[in-house]
């Protein structure tokens, strides 16, 4: 296929979207939020046993699988609540010591304790909890996407989308919060150049192993002087932290400090390790 004969248009403006990565600061705070709403429940119904830890991490591709009932939406962004199948086995065990048949004023007593929780959770949110209508976060599990999703009691689940959490940052975590969702499309796209100046990356160069046997180990003294098979006219070869080949490099200096010139890779280089 010749280029030009179809539009690409993963590069067109109105095709970006923002990458967002939360901070395990950032999610830490949103965990916080939830665990006070959760612990607040378990005191006002004697659920001490319940009280599970809360936990906050990006949202992966099965999370769109769950049966998601949506919380609240808005310009701050959405939010949604599944509750397992066993969550009122869990709550009537909590209650009354069991998840047999129950009558009707247990019953009650233990849908009104599902709706507070509901509530609480809605209301650290920000949101009127209810029942909603099931809906399908096609977005979440996107990578970069900034979605999270939220460990609960008795293995209730949320779901919040980037909005949403920078909302609650901005509210309960001001020093944290950061603009998380870049503004309409409509004006150039920075270069790759530009957005990653201010990124630190630790580098790595080797130069090429040298072996020695036992005895000449044993040998070795402070200022003895090692000979590596390493030419000077080659190059060293640059890797990031997790091992990827980036670029050749050669021993230099700069003013009294050592440094490192960058270069192209070298034909024939060796496969990352």
């Amino acid at each position: 296929m010749s280029s030009g004969s179809r539009s690409e248009v993963w590069r067109r403006i109105e095709a970006a979207r923002p990458l967002v990565a939360w901070r395990e600061a950032e999610l830490g705070a949103v965990a916080s939020v939830l665990t006070g709403a959760q612990e607040a429940w378990c005191a006002a119904w004697g659920l001490s046993a319940m009280a599970s830890p809360v936990t906050c991490v990006p949202a992966v591709e099965a999370d769109r699988q769950a049966p998601w009932q949506r919380l609240g939406a808005g310009e701050a962004g959405a939010a949604w609540m599944a509750l397992p199948a066993r969550f009122e086995d869990e709550l009537a065990l909590a209650l009354w010591g069991g998840s047999g048949a129950l009558g009707p004023i247990a019953q009650e007593i233990g849908k009104a304790c599902r709706d507070d929780f509901q509530s609480r959770v809605g209301s650290a949110l920000q949101v009127e909890a209810s029942a909603g209508v099931a809906t399908d976060p096609v977005n979440a599990g996107v990578a970069w996407s900034g979605w999270v999703t939220v460990a609960l009691d008795a293995g209730a689940r949320l779901l919040l989308d980037a909005r949403w959490v920078e909302a609650l940052l901005r509210v309960h975590a001001p020093q944290l919060a950061r603009r998380a969702v870049a503004p309409a499309a409509g004006k150039s796209l920075t270069p790759v150049g530009t957005a990653l100046a201010g990124v630190r990356l630790a580098l790595r160069a080797r130069l090429a192993d040298c072996e020695l046997d036992l005895a000449s180990l044993q040998d070795l003294r402070i200022g003895d002087v090692l000979a590596v098979p390493h030419r000077l006219d080659a190059p060293l070869l640059v890797r990031d932290a997790q091992g990827e080949l980036v670029c050749g490099g050669y021993l230099a200096r700069q003013g009294q400090r050592k440094a490192l010139e960058l270069a192209a890779c070298p034909s024939g280089a060796g496969q990352p390790h």
